[in-house]
């Protein structure tokens, strides 16, 4: 959980302070971790650069995650998205989860809640 949240707070800033911004959406992700243990970070903005997705996607990649273009919702338990939009730019953030436990679904899905997040299924 440690190198998913040193790649989340380096994911979302680099996406959203570009000064040469591309019009247009983009979405990049991180996975950390396999199995049961995996949480994967997907980040859409509605403006991108290529310089910033790079970037994301080395830190990702230097934290020892897996870069890809989404998460798989394959075994997710679901999902928590926040949406922040400043200045006209918008960033959502969507942690998947992959417990595999009943039991955790309901206090992932309470915590996202609590959080002011919005618990999708996978």
């Amino acid at each position: 959980m440690k190198h998913l949240l040193r790649v989340v707070v380096l994911l979302v800033p680099l996406l959203v302070v570009e000064c040469s911004a591309i019009h247009g959406s983009t979405t990049t992700a991180c996975t950390v971790g396999t199995g049961t243990s995996q949480t994967c970070v997907e980040v859409w903005t509605n403006i991108s650069t290529s310089q910033t997705i790079t970037t994301a996607e080395n830190d990702c990649a230097n934290n020892g995650g897996v870069v890809s273009n989404a998460c798989s919702h394959d075994g997710a338990d679901g999902g928590c998205k926040k949406t922040t939009t400043t200045a006209g730019i918008s960033v959502s953030t969507t942690v998947w989860y992959y417990s595999g436990v009943a039991d955790t679904v309901g206090t992932e899905t309470a915590s996202c809640a609590q959080n002011g997040g919005t618990w999708l299924s996978p």
